[in-house]
């Protein structure tokens, strides 16, 4: 057994010291002192703020298939570093893609001896591949849902065109079964693909794929799609959340993901930062970031998810030609941080909100609570111990991930990731790095729905 002393956990607006025994899981959580065992190990978490092991329900790091960008060991070193406990990989940048079984098991043999956290993994529906026994087969083996593209830029993995959307959505309607999708209308960018661009100009980015295609493709998934389980990853429009929030209310079963960039930045950005903030969709404008935020603070976001995508920056990143350019963000390291320095730090949320945002909500939507995404009981033993009071500037440099590039380059941030802890087990230490060994991330399979 083991003991976290002097842990400070969110408790209802405020937060409260405790001591947590645990092995691999949690078994109890006492008042500081009052642990009665003797000769156990014991961290002294000095009264940082103690949270669930973060969980980035969004994260590319293309192995097997295009390492070149990121691979397993390099990307969970990063999400270690982040205070990520659990990541969920997409299954779109693997080759093959996850859209069977047999590729899932050629997924799972190739990262389970690189994982440094654990990690769950999302189905895929591909354009021209629908299969509903390989659906069912994924689906029963323990993924946390299916992903699908409206619109995409990647050969091996094609938007579903709107007849396969309704064939899917009568497959999987009553299923319980979690659809989640990038929605960018195809035919409102293919209109805008007509006129005269200058390639030299990131900020034309933007304008190239605008709110109204997120909009349009969120209004037209949520009629095709009704009566099945919904989520909008990556969302950066504020009319897009307005039709997610409008069809929760009309009792959709759908829940929407942002992601840091989106709250952070703006297509008055691009100019300056050119291919460090270039993600599909592009960030918005002011006022689409401001509703964003909004968001966070009220209640009405579900979760922050970084969409990780790295890449070697000069094959992906430098050309002064933005078709050359590759969509993505590294982002698994900094997210937590950024999150709680951006809005915990200045009291615009609460502990308990930021642990809902990074761990709970996601937990819970993907089928893997409570296992993951609490500090009850019973729970596996993931945390991760904040330092709020402690500056630091973020340097590319510093970043884990393959891709040594980010937006956030340079800016200063009040939090820090000290500790991070797996399974009862410390895989990241602040001023030692990343000592959780190689392998020793687990697969995390779905529980319920």
């Amino acid at each position: 057994m083991k003991l976290l002393r002097n842990a400070r956990i969110p408790h209802g607006s405020f937060t409260r010291v405790v001591d947590i025994l645990h092995d691999e899981r949690i078994l109890q959580v006492l008042p500081v002192g009052e642990c009665t065992h003797e000769g156990v190990d014991t961290i002294d978490a000095e009264g940082y703020l103690a949270l669930p092991g973060a969980i980035d329900t969004h994260v590319h790091f293309n192995d097997p298939g295009f390492t070149q960008r990121e691979d397993f060991a390099s990307g969970t070193c990063a999400a270690a570093a982040g205070g990520v406990t659990t990541v969920v990989d997409m299954p779109c940048t693997s080759l093959p893609p996850v859209t069977s079984v047999a590729a899932l098991e050629h997924k799972l043999a190739a990262i389970g001896g690189k994982a440094h956290v654990d990690y769950a993994l999302w189905g895929g529906i591909r354009g021209g591949d629908i299969d509903q026994k390989e659906i069912e087969r994924l689906w029963e083996a323990g993924v946390v849902g299916f992903k699908s593209y409206t619109v995409s830029g990647m050969d091996t993995f094609s938007a579903l065109s709107p007849q396969e959307m309704d064939i899917v959505a009568a497959m999987c309607r009553g299923r319980g079964v979690l659809l989640a999708f990038h929605a960018e209308d195809p035919t409102v960018i293919a209109k805008l693909a007509m006129r005269q661009w200058d390639w030299a100009d990131f900020a034309e980015w933007s304008r190239m794929r605008p709110a109204e295609a997120e909009e349009t493709a969120v209004r037209d998934i949520i009629s095709r799609y009704h009566g099945c389980r919904m989520h909008i990853v990556h969302v950066g429009a504020k009319t897009a959340v307005m039709a997610v929030l409008a069809a929760r209310e009309a009792a959709a079963d759908i829940t929407w993901e942002t992601a840091p960039h989106y709250l952070a930045f703006t297509s008055e950005d691009l100019a300056r930062l050119k291919g460090r903030l270039k993600t599909a969709p592009p960030v918005k404008s002011a006022a689409d970031r401001d509703f964003l935020r909004d968001c966070l603070i009220d209640g009405r976001l579900d979760w922050v998810a970084s969409d990780h995508a790295g890449c070697d920056w000069n094959t992906g990143k430098t050309a002064i030609d933005l078709r050359e350019v590759y969509n993505g963000i590294p982002c698994v390291q900094w997210q937590l941080p950024w999150l709680a320095s951006e809005f915990l730090a200045t009291e615009r949320i609460t502990p308990a909100r930021l642990a809902e945002l990074t761990s709970g909500n996601p937990a819970r939507r993907l089928g893997i609570w409570p296992r993951k995404g609490c500090l009850d009981p019973g729970s596996d033993a993931d945390f991760v111990l904040l330092d709020c009071a402690s500056p630091w500037t973020a340097r590319e440099q510093d970043l884990l991930s393959l891709g040594k590039f980010s937006p956030f380059n340079g800016q200063c941030f009040s939090c820090r990731v000290r500790r991070t802890i797996l399974r009862g087990e410390s895989v990241y230490v602040d001023g030692v790095g990343v000592i959780g060994k190689r392998g020793c991330g687990h697969w995390v399979r779905r529980i319920s729905h």
